[in-house]
């Protein structure tokens, strides 16, 4: 099964669009950044890559007693950032200790009616939900673009 951009009637695009378009970038900016510069970890570099004020991040840091920026107090600043990217990061670690997702964790990560994620299971003829189909499922998932 391939997956493609999935259109939907009345120019209404899937999850997916929405998945590769802005989540994953982001995801994988943050990823080639800690790979890549790692020294240059601090508090402008996280504010823009997590997409959250410099001032937050200093009230995350007073809060969870970080005196310190690294890659471990980074996730930790993740973790407790406000920004969709990070909110799903937060949602995702409460959630991924399975090898297969349910409807309801697919719902509760991405924030997706749980009703709209149970019509693309049925729709999809997944049997389950892995990380290597869940782009299959997010075809099926409807949504709505603004222009």
């Amino acid at each position: 099964m391939t997956v493609e951009m999935y259109i939907h009637p009345m120019n209404n695009y899937s999850f997916l669009h929405i998945y590769e378009k802005d989540i994953v970038p982001k995801l994988q900016e943050i990823d080639l950044f800690l790979k890549t510069e790692i020294e240059n970890l601090n508090i402008c570099t996280i504010s823009k890559l997590l997409y959250i004020s410099e001032e937050e991040i200093v009230s995350i840091m007073s809060k969870e007693c970080i005196n310190d920026i690294n890659i471990i107090t980074f996730f930790t600043i993740m973790r407790n950032g406000s920004s969709t990217i990070c909110s799903l990061f937060r949602r995702e670690l409460q959630r991924s200790t399975k090898k297969e997702y349910t409807c309801e964790d697919i719902s509760y990560i991405y924030d997706i009616d749980l009703r709209k994620v149970r019509e693309a299971l049925h729709l999809s003829k997944l049997q389950n939900i892995t990380s290597k189909n869940i782009k299959i499922l997010f075809s099926h998932i409807p949504v709505s673009m603004m222009h």
